[in-house]
Order: structure tokens, then sequence, then C-alpha cells
């Protein structure tokens, strides 16, 4: 589909297991926000 995937690391949640993959993976939201607007 095109789609890509971005783990946000968040203090409650489940953690990712082995088997799961992302394009991309950030500390928080902030991060997100940087990776995305980078250029």
């Amino acid at each position: 589909m095109g789609m890509r995937t971005a783990y946000v690391h968040r203090p409650v949640g489940d953690a990712p297991t082995g088997s799961d993959s992302f394009d991309l993976q950030v500390d928080g939201l902030a991060g997100l926000v940087t990776a995305l607007t980078a250029g």
C-alpha cells in the first residue's frame, strides 16, 4: 500500500517484540515531528 510505520516510545503500553518491524523508531512525539519534518 506504500504506507510506512513508526514506533513512538511511550511511558505506558506494550513494548515492541523482536518480530515487530518499523520504518522508524523514536522516543516521543517530538522525535516523530523532527523526523517527519527533516528535509
